[in-house]
């Protein structure tokens, strides 16, 4: 996925102009680091991360300044009674010069306790921290989503 541009004329110049952001994967594999392929124990962890790229200048300057991404992990059951579940949260630190991140950057290793059939997502966003007052910056419009991983969790 790519930050999207607008073809209606503006009085600013949008940030896609200068930045591209591209999710490249969202994969998972069991804890022996073999790939997992769709069918996980329900109740054990496995190893769940996002791979994205970012390239342009301001891409460059969100390195510059030290911007973090947080990534937050979801499975949402497809089948069954409905749960929508917030497996967690990823934080890094753009480093500069590297464009691309992904496993073990971009890691987490949830459970999905119950058995079921589920549809696993990942929203990145990236922000700052102001080094005097603690606030907390977030890029607007400088966002990558991903949700094309289904699996199936079994009592094992």
């Amino acid at each position: 996925m790519s930050v999207e541009t607008s073809s209606q004329p503006s009085a600013t110049t949008p940030i896609s102009l200068f930045l591209k952001l591209e999710v490249l994967n969202l994969e998972n594999r069991d804890n022996d680091g073999t790939l997992a392929g769709n069918i996980l124990t329900a109740g054990k962890p496995f190893d769940l991360w996002l791979s994205f790229k970012g390239s342009g200048s301001a891409w460059d300057l969100m390195d510059f300044v030290g911007a973090q991404y947080e990534i937050v992990y979801y499975a949402d059951r497809v089948l069954g009674p409905a749960a929508n579940i917030n497996l967690g949260t990823v934080i890094g630190t753009l480093i500069p010069g590297q464009n691309i991140y992904k496993d073990p950057e971009t890691m987490l290793q949830p459970a999905i306790a119950e058995p079921g059939i589920y549809e696993l997502a990942a929203v990145v966003t990236f922000f700052v921290i102001h080094p005097v007052t603690k606030a907390k910056w977030i890029f607007k419009g400088v966002t990558g989503f991903a949700e094309e991983l289904v699996v199936q969790t079994y009592e094992g």
